[in-house]
C-alpha cells in the first residue's frame, strides 16, 4: 500500500490505497493514531472526494474497531461450557449479507458475556437512521435483519457497541 502511494501520486490509485490504509488502520491492524494521520492526508490531496468522506466518517463514528474472531475453547465468562453450545470468546461483527443488498440484509454479531448491546445504522454523513437493537444481551451470537426499504441507494455504516468495545462495518444498500 506505502509503495502505491510513493509511485502513483495524485492518481486513483493512491486515493484507494489511503482509503484502504484507513479502513484497516481502523480495523486493529495500525491503530487509531494511523487512522488519523491517514485521514489528514486524504483530506489534504482530496478533500472533496467521496472515498475521503467515508473514511471522515469511519474515522469519526468508530473509535478504534477491531473485528474480533471466534475462539476454539468456547466457554461461559465463568468458564463453563453453557448446554454444549459453543460462546465465542471475543466480539465480532460480521459482514451483512447479502452485501450489496435491496431492500433487506442480516447482520450476525458475537459477544462473549452479557452485556449492553447498541446496534445502530449510519448514512454517510455520520447521521444515525436506524437503531437494530438497544439493551442486555445474553453472551453468544445473535443476527438482526435490516430493512432499509425507506432509504435511499448508497453507502451506509454500522456499528456495534458493547460495553466498552466499538466496531464498524461498511453495507450498500442498491435499488
Amino acid at each position: 500500500m506505502n509503495e502505491t502511494i510513493q509511485l502513483y501520486p495524485g492518481t486513483r490509485s493512491e486515493l484507494f490505497a489511503l482509503y484502504g490504509k484507513v479502513s484497516l488502520a481502523l480495523n486493529g491492524l495500525s491503530g487509531l493514531s494511523l487512522a488519523q494521520s491517514t485521514l489528514a492526508v486524504l483530506q489534504e490531496k482530496y478533500p472533496t472526494n467521496d472515498l475521503t468522506q467515508l473514511a471522515s466518517v469511519l474515522v469519526s463514528v468508530g473509535t478504534r474497531p477491531s473485528q474480533g474472531q471466534r475462539g476454539s475453547a468456547k466457554k461461559s465468562p465463568h468458564g463453563e461450557p453453557v448446554n454444549g453450545e459453543q460462546l465465542p470468546n471475543t466480539y465480532s461483527l460480521s459482514q451483512n449479507y447479502p452485501n450489496p443488498f435491496n431492500p433487506s440484509t442480516r447482520i450476525e454479531y458475537s459477544i462473549p458475556k452479557d452485556g449492553h448491546v447498541l446496534l445502530g445504522v449510519f448514512d454517510i454523513l455520520g447521521r444515525q437512521v436506524a437503531v437494530l437493537e438497544s439493551g442486555v444481551k445474553p453472551a453468544g451470537s445473535h443476527s438482526v435483519t435490516f430493512d432499509a426499504s425507506g432509504l435511499a441507494s448508497g453507502v451506509y455504516l454500522y456499528r456495534l457497541e458493547v460495553d466498552r468495545f466499538t466496531i464498524v462495518r461498511e453495507m450498500l444498500v442498491v435499488k
